[in-house]
């Protein structure tokens, strides 16, 4: 429903899209359009994400390996998911063969279409639709998680050779993990269950008292009860009908659904990182620095950012042992491990299992080594037949204190393989990482940097800021190496105009990187509209749409398209520590009058036709920018973002940590009683939108987002200020159904070429588009034009004081 013209709202309900004229193709290709944005072909197996290197997935013979990608074909409104099994050989023949030779072109052996791409787990998995991929013990069969449209994500089973497809649970509710053994003839996974259908749950919630409320803030958004639900355990023969068996988890132990177990080879037992009992902290033995560092000391706080007063959700884990076949489930050892880097490595016997990232107590072991056990976690092993822990190996660095930028270990585990340590130098410089293996007797730590594996082939993916992302092959005896893919040919049809690295420097002296993507036609010594696109950067993700493929409203080369100079940059400058929560809206202000004023400097931007657009997080650090900088903005879009507002601040409470005091540490650690409300309004924008003078488009995806903007957006239509609200219907953080991709990245251009071009496009779709924008134009200058007389007042008011002249008497109106 669209209430339109001047109603005090304006919410798109329906879900569509528009087919766009084709531009002409110039000498060197035509422009890019947001659809080119949609059916770019992206890598989604192997997983790759901020630091972690992607780990290709091979056959246990080690003879073929997997690729999956991802596209959306706008005009079938589909998203499909493609998987490839490309055998070793067929590439090692190829990296032998001469220049020119035919690429490999593997199998296809999955195609996974979806006309609701919308996953309720896309936040985590960056929207894959089919995941978690292993290998049966044989190399027959590939199991792995897969979304079929509204259907809860499930488990199957492909056959390699004939191509079977068999769906192996059959639950009401959707598998976050799981493995199978053939040898129990067992799979164990973790589904999240609605409470509604959970009568133990639903008497938990109801005691929290927290039931209603979440339901209220969520106006009927929790689809899958991931807000008001829980995980839990379940065991059960593959593809078997009858309802599983459920593991019933220790008193207050939570079980989460990021969490992944480690089932031993045998199929009898496995090994899982949980969050602890809320009153199980070891501050005394470790340091307060275990739990998430924005949580509040004080008791109470912790109290109300808990998603249940029983569950608390903790910045750290604990790892417990699973006996599947009893369903005993107890500590493995009284202390706990960092949440995010967990891991577990069986014998072949299943008779001991290293632990990865474990901290041990303080009082057990040598005197010597106690005060290592307080200072630093350890890879230790568990021997399931005496329940015995003893370290393998002290990890030697902190991964909570990152050293330039990157962390001084981050841990994988690699199947029941390896597990590999990352590791940094003094100064920051990587050095190569520990291997650690099952020896025969006892585990071996290996500083060869490489697993020990029967892989003749190293696999990456190689992109870069002008280089889309392919999969490059190397032979390790020979050193061959050469792309073996080319995944997205229609780029050769597409004028791409040059993006290139820049640096600036803010007024704190903190130095800045980010992609800058050069205007359609652009010629030096003019200067051009400039939008700011503020979420993250890396040199080494290609630049099509969004960074690292995070396209919600960002859109780059699309806007580059209509002439519009395009600055991808993060929220954080590279050369300094992430600012504390309380700093962090200031810092990233800073970064983003540094790189106007140097960009106009240049010679490049016109000062006054500036947009900024933030997602996610980074939405309320634009907001404060739009609302406190006195750098001037033509256009805004927030998207998908946290409000700073009362109302959102409200329903902070109950959620997960650190809740209600995350935003009171983002406004400065004030509360809105007491002393502390001065600073509240002070510091929060949305007490302060007189302050705004920048047409202001939000766009909210996830069901009942829009909750946290409704006060931006009523205040500022009470000021005449020009806003326009949408909230898409059952869509994700980044809207994934192809309809409302289209949709929303289409807006974003059309609303950029609006303000700071003054273009319309002259589809006759759009015109109530730019009926509404014509009279939100009007809304805008008659806010300029009172701003100007309110500057104007205050001018002769300080010239009045300034001489002793007197006040002019009070005007009727």
């Amino acid at each position: 429903m669209r209430v339109p013209g001047k109603n005090p709202v304006l919410i798109v309900l329906a879900v569509f899209g528009f087919l766009a004229a084709p531009l002409a193709a110039g000498e060197f290709g035509r422009p890019v359009e947001v659809r080119d944005l949609l059916t770019f072909r992206s890598i989604v197996e192997p997983y790759a994400y901020l630091d972690i290197p992607p780990v290709f997935t091979f056959s246990p013979d080690g003879k073929y390996f997997l690729l999956g990608t991802r596209a959306i074909d706008p005009d079938r409104q589909v998203t499909e998911e493609r998987l490839r099994l490309y055998s070793v050989a067929e590439v090692q023949d190829f990296l032998r063969a001469p220049k020119g030779a035919p690429l490999p072109q593997g199998r296809e052996i999955l195609r996974w279409p979806t006309t609701d791409a919308m996953n309720h787990y896309g936040i985590y998995l960056r929207m894959r639709m089919v995941h978690s991929f292993a290998w049966s013990a044989d190399g027959r069969t590939l199991y792995f998680i897969g979304k079929r449209d509204a259907d809860p994500d499930q488990v199957f089973g492909l056959e390699i050779a004939s191509g079977r497809l068999t769906q192996l649970t059959h639950s009401q509710n959707p598998i976050r993990k799981f493995q199978v053994s053939e040898a129990a003839n067992r799979l164990v996974a973790t589904e999240w269950v609605n409470p509604a259908a959970d009568v133990a749950q639903e008497k938990i919630a109801v005691r929290a008292g927290l039931r209603q409320m979440l339901e209220m803030a969520c106006l009927g958004c929790d689809r899958y009860g991931l807000l008001t639900g829980a995980p839990q355990i379940v065991v059960q023969s593959p593809g078997s009908r009858e309802p599983p068996r459920v593991l019933v988890s220790p008193a207050q132990a939570r079980v989460d659904h990021f969490d992944a177990f480690w089932m031993s080879p045998d199929g009898r037992k496995a090994i899982i990182a949980v969050y602890p009992p809320p009153e199980r902290r070891w501050d005394d033995d470790y340091g307060p620095l275990l739990e998430n560092s924005t949580n509040s000391s004080d008791p109470e706080d912790f109290r109300f950012a808990s998603l249940y007063v029983d569950f608390s959700m903790r910045a750290i884990r604990q790892y417990y042992f699973l006996d599947l076949e009893s369903g005993d489930f107890f500590p493995i050892l009284d202390a706990p491990t960092k949440a995010a880097t967990v891991g577990a490595l069986w014998s072949p016997d299943s008779r001991r299992a290293l632990l990865a990232n474990t901290y041990l107590p303080v009082d057990e072991g040598p005197a010597a080594e106690r005060p290592l056990r307080r200072k630093w976690p350890f890879l230790a092993e568990f021997d399931v037949a005496t329940k015995a822990v003893r370290p393998v190996l002290a990890l030697a660095g902190d991964p909570s204190e990152p050293v330039k930028g990157r962390w001084p270990e981050i841990l994988q585990v690699f199947g029941n393989e390896a597990i590999v340590v990352s590791r940094v130098s003094a100064d920051g410089q990587p050095v190569p990482p520990l291997v650690i293996t099952w020896g025969g007797k006892d585990w071996a730590v290996s500083e060869t940097g490489k697993p020990q594996t029967p892989h003749p082939l190293e696999l990456a993916v190689r992109q870069s800021l002008t280089m889309p992302p392919e999969v490059v092959a190397r032979d390790p005896a020979t050193g061959r190496e050469r792309a073996i893919t080319r995944l997205n040919p229609q780029l050769a049809a597409l004028h791409l105009t040059p993006v290139s690295e820049i640096t600036w420097k803010d007024r704190n002296g903190h130095d800045w990187q980010g992609a800058l993507i050069l205007p359609e036609g652009y010629q030096p010594g003019r200067r051009y509209p400039l939008v700011i696109e503020c979420r993250n950067y890396d040199r080494n993700h290609f630049v099509l749409g969004g960074q690292g493929g995070l396209t919600a409203p960002f859109v780059g080369r699309a806007l580059a398209s209509k002439g519009i100079m395009v600055l991808q940059m993060p929220a954080m400058p590279y050369n300094a520590p992430p600012a504390p929560l309380r700093e962090s809206f200031a810092a990233t202000q800073a970064g983003i009058e540094a790189a106007v004023a140097h960009l106009v400097r240049r010679g490049d931007v016109d000062p006054a036709r500036i947009g900024l657009t933030g997602w996610s997080y980074t939405g309320a650090p634009v907001q404060h920018t739009i609302t406190f900088s006195q750098t001037r903005f033509a256009a805004a879009i927030i998207a998908d973002a946290m409000g700073t507002g009362m109302v959102n601040y409200a329903n902070l409470y109950g959620f997960i940590p650190p809740g209600m005091n995350y935003q009171e540490e983002m406004l400065g650690g004030a509360r809105p009683w007491g002393e502390g409300r001065y600073r509240w309004v002070e510091k929060n924008p949305v007490y302060n939108l007189d302050r705004v003078h920048t047409p202001l488009l939000l766009h909210n995806y996830i069901p009942g987002s829009v909750r946290g903007w409704w006060d931006v957006y009523a205040l500022l239509r009470r000021q005449g200020k020009p806003v326009e609200l949408w909230q898409y219907v059952d869509s994700d953080h980044v809207p994934n159904k192809p309809g409302q991709r289209l949709h929303a990245q289409t807006m974003v251009v059309d609303w950029y070429a609006f303000w700071l071009k003054g273009e319309r496009d002259p589809d006759p779709a759009k015109a109530e588009q730019y009926a509404r924008w014509e009279e939100l134009r009007g809304q805008h200058l008659a806010d300029l034009d009172r701003a100007a007389l309110t500057r104007q007042d205050a001018a002769d008011s300080g010239a009045r004081l300034s001489t002793g002249a007197p006040s002019p008497p009070p005007q009727g109106r």
